[in-house]
């Protein structure tokens, strides 16, 4: 009865395994014959009467591990991690039900081993939850992104739970080591809670190195997508103002042939009031879109800047030049001129008596590129400008907003950031190097 029970463990623990390698990573096995030598080779082992009941589960794990790195046909390397996260990963299911299993059988007396039928029937339970989670899976039950999202808000409050209790852990064993009176015993104890306080710290310091990299890596995918949505509205006013470029062409010999009747007829007023219309048809056209030299800060001029409404003064001095390269990747240099643009922008939108202007002026000196944007404030809102940054006031939405980003990355790429107040005017300038 004991052989019989122990068959049924290994057979149970090789499709244990290959479910857990199957659902955390599609891997599928191959060949079937490493199974039925393995197989062979474990009963003729396990009716040897010289090994004790752990020697042979070690020898188990051993030859089915090793049938499984043999049945898949993916890489060795990516078998062997995937194999020792199944482990890590069953091993724990497996850790979760001997407790009850043993309360369980605790009062369980006859001839078969207590000890392999407890780990046989967590072998059995084990392998019906993985199977209760591949059948979710395969009928779409699961919700990815409802897990994705539960991964990400409670990954690392579960990692720093688990240092916790593996910190519980090393205490209990250096508190129980004080008893023990067998070297032996004690030194594995010591060499136990050392490697274990070690992979507390690697683990602490990997999920603050994780954490970090994802809230950088959440700002960039952020970043890309504003600057996506931008270079579509860029792409889609470059067309207008094309479209509305031809028509003027179009046109124009018209135009000439009626100022050329009015010349004729010498009606000075009518030619004068006949240009100013013409002129203001290609100011119309122009400002459809904006151009600086550089299609990130095209695209953001281009998006934000037809927002503005009525009148409002803008003006635009200077250019980018691409043969002067600027010392900063394009995502830095989206999240510092959108966020300006943007504070300016909204700003402007508000409801105000005094004159609306929007001045910005691209510089290049012979070592620097400086940036220097300045709009007008309304007299009514010039109080929230007094601090950019600390602001204690309860309207932070609509002070300062981005304005930490922007130092951020201007810092990153070692530039001087500077935003102060005028009259009835706020003057943002950012210098950047040129390598």
């Amino acid at each position: 009865m004991g052989v019989f029970i122990l068959n049924f463990i290994f057979i149970i623990e090789y499709f244990k395994y290959c479910l857990g390698l199957k659902l955390l990573f599609e891997e599928k096995i191959k060949r079937s014959w490493p199974f039925f030598v393995g197989f062979t080779i474990y009963i003729f082992i396990i009716t040897n009467k010289g090994f004790s009941t752990y020697e042979i589960r070690l020898i188990m794990y051993i030859i089915v591990i090793a049938i499984i790195i043999m049945s898949v046909n993916s890489k060795l390397f990516h078998r062997i991690t995937c194999i020792l996260i199944c482990i890590f990963i069953i091993t724990c299911l497996d850790g979760i039900m001997i407790m009850p299993v043993n309360y369980i059988l605790a009062n369980y007396k006859g001839s078969i081993s207590t000890s392999n039928l407890e780990y046989l029937i967590c072998s059995i339970i084990s392998f019906c939850a993985l199977n209760i989670v591949f059948l979710a899976k395969q009928r779409n039950l699961l919700n990815h992104r409802r897990i994705m999202n539960f991964i990400r808000t409670w990954i690392y409050f579960f990692i720093a739970l688990m240092g916790i209790f593996l910190l519980i852990t090393i205490a209990g064993l250096n508190l129980t080591n004080e008893y023990i009176t067998d070297k032996t015993i004690s030194i594995f104890i010591e060499v136990v809670s050392l490697s274990s306080g070690l992979c507390v710290f690697i683990i602490s310091s990997f999920m603050i190195y994780i954490k970090n990299a994802n809230e950088k890596i959440e700002k960039l995918i952020k970043s890309e997508r504003k600057l996506h949505g931008m270079y579509l509205t860029y792409y889609q006013s470059q067309l207008d103002r094309e479209e509305d470029t031809r028509k003027y062409r179009h046109d124009l010999s018209k135009h000439l042939v009626c100022l050329s009747e009015l010349a004729n007829n010498n009606n000075i007023e009518m030619i004068n009031e006949y240009i100013k219309k013409m002129h203001e048809q290609i100011l119309y056209i122009q400002k459809k879109s904006y151009y600086v030299g550089n299609e990130i800060l095209d695209a953001v001029l281009n998006y934000y800047l037809p927002m503005l409404e009525g009148d409002i003064k803008i003006e635009i001095t200077g250019n980018y030049n691409e043969k002067e390269k600027v010392s900063i990747n394009n995502v830095d240099l989206c999240t510092i001129f959108s966020n300006l643009i943007q504070n300016s922008v909204e700003e402007l939108t508000r409801k105000s008596s005094s004159k609306k202007f929007l001045a910005i002026n691209l510089q290049y000196g012979k070592a620097f590129f400086s940036i220097e944007i300045r709009n007008s404030i309304s007299s009514e809102n010039q109080n929230i400008y007094e601090n950019f940054f600390d602001t204690k006031k309860h309207d932070k939405k609509n002070h300062g907003f981005g304005l930490q980003n922007v130092k951020e990355a201007v810092e990153k790429n070692r530039g001087i950031f500077e935003i102060k107040r005028g009259a009835n005017e706020v003057i943002s300038k950012v210098v950047l190097k040129i390598n």
